[in-house]
C-alpha cells in the first residue's frame, strides 16, 4: 500500500498480508511522524468494523486504487529478500 500521511504528509510503502486486509486487523506506522493508521479492522477491535476504503468514504474521501502494469505483488519470499538486502528494515 502505498499512502500519504494525513497529519505529516510524508509519503510511504507498507505492506501486509490479503488474508490479514480482509479478515484481521491492519494498522501501520507512518515513517515520519510515528502515527498509526488504521487500515484494516474486521474484527471490529476499534469500532465498526471495516476497511480504509469504507472509512474514508465516511469521511468523503476516497481510495484510489490501481491495477495491471502500475501494481507491484510481492510475495512474502520476495519481500523478506527485500528487506534483508535492506539491513533487516522493512520499506517505508
Amino acid at each position: 500500500m502505498v499512502f500519504t500521511c494525513g497529519r505529516c504528509n510524508t509519503r510511504a510503502v507498507k505492506g501486509f498480508s490479503k488474508q490479514a486486509y480482509e479478515h484481521g486487523v491492519v494498522l501501520v506506522d507512518c515513517p515520519g511522524c510515528n502515527a498509526r493508521h488504521l487500515v484494516a479492522d474486521r474484527m471490529g477491535w476499534f469500532g465498526e468494523k471495516g476497511d480504509v476504503a469504507s472509512f474514508l468514504a465516511e469521511r468523503g474521501e476516497e481510495v484510489v486504487r490501481r491495477g495491471g502494469e502500475d501494481a507491484l505483488e510481492l510475495t512474502a519470499e520476495e519481500l523478506a529478500g527485500w528487506r534483508g538486502a535492506r539491513g533487516g528494515e522493512a520499506a517505508g
